[in-house]
């Protein structure tokens, strides 16, 4: 939710919106300290100084993308969406950190993993590891996380190439995510 736009708010609107331990003083939130989140809709409450009850209209808490699919685990404040089959990525509701200056959606790091590539004859070697990609930072690469909306977004993982017996295997298969390739996301 966010505080009431005004023209008249209280302190324990600002209280129900970001919490805190009473007694409650107006100088406990300034934006980016402990109790409220730097995002754009915040942009008029001030980091020091003069505070007052009128920079807080529309303001809110953090929120944070909220999806489903594939199989789930976290990392530290991270939740991650693994992909070992085809399934759908569903966003249920995004994100309002400083990623989105403008509001509205939010972004995601993916690590993507093609199919392998099968092995070749008895007498050859093993397989070949599936092609990636991936939004984070690495040398040489341009990286970067992709924006998501409220929506569905179909997932195909590409199976390993087959194995040849008296040749060489054959291609492994790509996996997308509309246009990218992928399968492993991690929300910011």
């Amino acid at each position: 939710m966010a505080v009431p736009a005004g023209p008249t708010i209280s302190v324990t609107d600002i209280v129900n919106e970001f919490g805190g331990t009473a007694p409650h003083s107006i100088s406990e939130y300034y934006r980016g300290g402990g109790l409220v989140p730097n995002v754009p809709a915040n942009s008029a409450i001030p980091t020091s100084g003069q505070i007052s009850l009128s920079n807080f209209y529309n303001a809110q808490n953090a929120v944070f993308v909220t999806a489903t699919g594939g199989s789930i685990s976290y990392s530290g404040d991270y939740k991650i969406h693994t992909f070992t089959g085809p399934g759908t990525f569903t966003v249920t509701q995004v994100g309002n950190g400083p990623s989105n200056p403008a509001g509205g959606p939010s972004n995601i790091d993916y690590l993507v993993v093609a199919g392998g590539g099968g092995a070749g004859s008895s007498i050859g070697g093993g397989g070949g590891a599936g092609g990636q990609r991936t939004s984070f930072p690495s040398p040489g690469c341009n990286a970067g996380s992709f924006p998501i909306s409220t929506t569905t977004y179909p997932i195909t993982v590409g199976a390993g190439g087959s194995g040849g017996s008296c040749s060489n295997g054959t291609n492994g298969n790509p996996s997308f995510i509309l246009t990218l390739l992928n399968c492993f996301f991690v929300i910011r």
